[in-house]
């Protein structure tokens, strides 16, 4: 039983000193990890335009007339082509559009946020408390839970 209770006491208290000593790192870590995504979703992007911007080079050169269809439609000027459909939009499917967009922003947020427990153990005052107790709880553990030496057996003289 008391290696038990060594064992538990020991392991609450030294997970509460790393805890207290590694918070800032781990704060750190979710940051560098946060940007990391971000970079990475950038890079993806500019991929993405760079094979659309060449995409449309390359349609631009097998059709000349390519240019005034698209002058046309950016701009939103008059298109009077007969062969071509150009669809128009409500301000009801633009709405939609809007707050799906919105939708998705909120999550992609959520899931960049750091943990509550990591931030609130990053706080000075509840540093020095965690840090405290870990230390008490390895104490603790060594002091009154530790292995029993055993003495040796006095010879009987004579």
């Amino acid at each position: 039983m008391r290696d038990i209770l060594f064992i538990v006491f020991f392991t609450v208290g030294a997970t509460a000193l790393c805890g207290a000593i590694l918070s800032r790192e781990l704060v750190k870590y979710f940051e560098n990890t946060q940007l990391l995504e971000e970079s990475t979703d950038s890079v993806e992007k500019l991929e993405s335009l760079i094979s659309d911007y060449e995409e449309l080079l390359k349609q631009r050169q097998d059709d000349p007339n390519l240019i005034k269809r698209i002058v046309a439609v950016t701009m939103g000027g008059d298109v009077n082509e007969p062969d071509t459909v150009y669809p128009k939009l409500t301000a009801n499917e633009l709405q939609a559009a809007k707050i799906t967009l919105a939708k998705q922003q909120k999550e992609i947020e959520k899931k960049k946020t750091i943990p509550e427990f990591i931030v609130r153990c990053n706080e000075p005052r509840r540093r020095i408390g965690l840090f405290l107790a870990g230390a008490s709880l390895v104490l603790i553990s060594f002091i009154c839970f530790s292995p029993v030496k055993k003495q040796p057996k006095k010879k009987a003289k004579g």
